[in-house]
């Protein structure tokens, strides 16, 4: 079967007096919502009495929701370059603005609504339209697309694994993701100020470049908080790997969210289903294949689980076909391609987007992932850690004992141990683990040792050597450093 979408481009610009421009933006004042939404070479029409912009045209200040307020709250935001600013850059005639961004250098055309709607302005001659087309900001010939490039972005969620306590840790414990929180122009914080920890790469030209980001925002993880490990398991907390599309040209970002859910249908056919699967038991009515949501820059498609972000490899391969699945579809207005009977994309129309070595690295990724080759921390693979989780009731000081035991374990790559009280009184091995990106092996442990008695030590190191013994005949254990070559 094949599938063919179009996208129209009418809705992304007006066209008045042989003049063709990007929609405007219309608002009561130029707050920092519109000014958010705003692309490069965009317009801003003022409802308003006069263009709301105060302290920057030395006009006087309006108590409330003004650019003031607006400054005030962002100064030490804009000395880390996090906002984009804007300045004056002319005030060319009467209830006109020009803007333009500190960092970026986009420019914004704010109108006062008198001014737009005096057909006169529009007419040759007219001192509006001659500044239109002067600036850039609209052309006498219908916009095109053939060569529309997307920006690239992205707020993936993770699990916080704390390496001293050996088990999940909600992030907002963790001061470093805790001092981002929802701010949207921090690296880090956590999704809505839960115990989900989230990084926030991007804005991005190349796919390369977001691989890069995530890399340092990392590093810096890694440095300020060393004993913290990121998960994308998502088994306790609901996982997404959100993937931001968005673009600076004002038309091309119209044009975007005008056909966002165009755009989406292709990216849940080639992305969606197959890493849908990747999704961590906790994940629930969040691993849709059509879930998505408008963003001030695009958009933002949510389907795909994090999962791959334990491979940066694939995080490159992801974003580099949903680049070019959207750009295509952007400059050409169309796109087609072969599905099987379940709406699974044919493998050989990949590779009309990525090289064969990069498709068959994509598309093999959850076959991977669910047979447990891939490890789901992203800081450091390398640390063989041994996770204890403690189920149903127990007292503090009853674990310390199991924990300081079995913390030290010399496994081979992640195991998480749940221990749970048996009331018949036994140790309890299960026959086999439950197999996934972290073995999990349910262990029994007598009930009077998690409220009543302290474990006899004699007795902790023989549950300890028969853990040492299960997960050796699992091929999880690794071989003992001897003492002298520790030394």
């Amino acid at each position: 079967m094949r599938k063919v979408f179009r996208i129209s481009y009418e809705k992304a610009y007006q066209v008045r007096e042989g003049l063709y421009y990007p929609v405007p933006h219309d608002t009561y004042g130029l707050r920092e919502k519109t000014y958010m939404e705003c692309g490069h070479h965009d317009i801003v029409v003022d409802k308003g009495g006069k263009v709301w912009l105060y302290d920057l045209v030395e006009v006087p200040k309006f108590p409330e929701d003004d650019w003031v307020v607006f400054r005030e709250s962002y100064e030490k935001r804009e000395r880390r370059k996090a906002l984009d600013l804007p300045r004056v850059a002319d005030i060319p005639m009467r209830g006109v603005v020009l803007l333009e961004g500190c960092v970026s250098g986009k420019r914004i055309l704010a109108v006062l609504k008198e001014v737009w709607e005096d057909p006169d302005q529009f007419k040759e001659g007219g001192l509006l339209r001659e500044l239109l087309l002067k600036e850039g900001f609209a052309s006498l010939k219908p916009p095109s697309f053939k060569d529309a490039t997307v920006l690239l972005g992205g707020d993936p969620e993770f699990e916080v694994v704390h390496l001293e306590f050996r088990d999940i840790f909600p992030a907002k414990w963790v001061w470093y993701f805790n001092k981002g929180s929802t701010d949207p122009h921090a690296k880090v914080g956590t999704d809505g100020e839960t115990a989900i920890a989230e990084l926030r790469p991007g804005p991005c030209e190349t796919p390369e470049e977001y691989v890069q980001e995530v890399i340092a925002i990392l590093r810096d993880i890694q440095e300020k908080v060393p004993k913290v490990e990121l998960s994308v398991e998502g088994d306790t907390y609901p996982l997404g790997g959100h993937i931001h599309v968005g673009a600076r040209d004002a038309l091309v970002r119209k044009a975007l969210k005008e056909n966002a859910g165009t755009f989406i249908k292709v990216l849940a056919d080639f992305v969606g289903r197959p890493l849908l699967p990747t999704s961590g038991n906790a994940r629930g009515f969040h691993a849709a294949l059509y879930s998505w949501e408008y963003q001030p820059h695009g958009w933002e498609y949510r389907s795909p689980a994090s999962a791959f972000y334990a491979d940066l490899e694939m995080v490159r391969i992801v974003f580099k076909l949903v680049k070019n699945l959207v750009e295509t579809l952007l400059r050409e207005g169309e796109i087609s391609y072969e599905v099987l009977e379940d709406e699974r994309v044919r493998e050989e129309e990949y590779l009309r987007f990525l090289s064969k070595e990069e498709a068959e690295y994509f598309l093999s990724f959850p076959q991977r992932w669910t047979r447990g080759e891939i490890i789901p921390f992203v800081i450091d693979k390398t640390r063989p850690v041994v996770l204890i989780k403690f189920a149903g009731a127990w007292y503090v000081e009853k674990k310390t004992p199991f924990l300081k035991g079995l913390e030290n374990l010399p496994v081979k790559r992640p195991v998480r141990l749940v221990l749970y009280g048996d009331k018949e009184g036994n140790f309890v091995f299960p026959s086999a683990p439950e197999w996934g990106p972290i073995p999990e092996i349910r262990i029994g442990v007598p009930h009077r040792y998690l409220l009543e008695e302290k474990i006899p030590q004699d007795l902790l190191r023989e549950f300890v050597g028969w853990v040492e013994e299960y997960l050796t005949q699992l091929d999880l254990l690794a071989d003992a450093v001897p003492a002298a070559a520790a030394k």
